[in-house]
């Protein structure tokens, strides 16, 4: 899909971790090692560090796009008044097939077509980003409208600028995911008397499951408008959070009472 909308960005964003797989399968699963003399010149070169920089560049260049487009919109429609629109339609804005399970599978994203209405005339805006979901007819969402020209209006909430900047922080977050386990078989947090990798997994766990649900409600007028519109996939994001809170909780305050008992009892057995 990439290759035929001509968007090739997605692409070189996975070129790192092709080189990674390659890497793993030559290394883990074929056996194919590499030559003593090589291995000394190239040994300081890491491929976790070349992913894990690639990411987190890859991350900062989408956050900067993100946050400066937003920035010029937002200072563009300073002097814009604000209104409520009412989702009336939806129109195709992206659609592929997918092999699952043996079988074709059509995956579609949608255009929001929404409804607002100034001095008694009706205008239309649609997003400008793929949604997966449809919300329920006449759900709500804030517009911002131009005065003197109320057909120039925006969407408050999510855009297609706040995927890029969701986009780019989840790169950074994987790419420092990387350079922690680099960091851990260093043995940098041997002296550390918390799991400092587990806690970073847990947050970057919270961050996701809760990111997603702000996602979504920035496409709607409530969070209950947000279960009605996900359905039983909220319980994706419901299950980070979760699974986030628990192993933040369980590195910051359990795991440091296991040392410290530990260490009590070894210093019983010492006197």
């Amino acid at each position: 899909m990439s290759i035929k909308t001509n968007n090739y960005f997605p692409l070189l964003i996975t070129i790192p971790f092709w080189l990674l797989i390659i890497y793993i399968i030559r290394r883990h699963l074929l056996g194919i090692k590499q030559n003593p003399k090589k291995a000394k010149k190239v040994s300081k070169i890491d491929a976790r560090i070349i992913v894990s920089c690639f990411l987190v560049l890859s991350g900062t260049v989408c956050l900067i796009i993100g946050i400066k487009d937003t920035y010029s919109i937002n200072k563009s429609t300073k002097n814009y008044l604000t209104t409520t629109g009412y989702f009336k339609d939806y129109e195709i804005y992206d659609s592929y097939e997918k092999l699952e399970h043996n079988s074709k599978k059509t995956h579609t994203t949608y255009s929001l077509i929404y409804e607002y209405e100034i001095d008694g005339k009706k205008y239309t805006i649609k997003t400008d980003y793929g949604s997966g979901f449809i919300p329920s007819i006449n759900s709500t969402r804030e517009i911002k409208y131009n005065p003197n020209t109320p057909s120039e209006a925006v969407l408050v909430g999510t855009t297609r600028n706040s995927g890029l900047i969701n986009f780019g922080a989840f790169f950074i977050l994987g790419g420092m995911a990387f350079v922690l386990v680099f960091f851990k078989a260093l043995g940098i947090f041997d002296k550390v008397k918390i799991d400092v990798l587990g806690l970073y997994v847990g947050i970057v766990f919270l961050v996701i499951g809760i990111g997603i649900i702000v996602l979504q409600m920035g496409t709607t007028s409530s969070l209950i408008e947000v279960i009605k519109v996900m359905k039983f996939w909220i319980l994706i994001p419901i299950m980070f959070i979760i699974v986030g809170g628990f192993q933040t909780i369980r590195c910051l305050f359990f795991e440091r009472l296991e040392i410290k008992n530990k260490e009590n009892k070894e210093d019983k057995k010492d006197i």
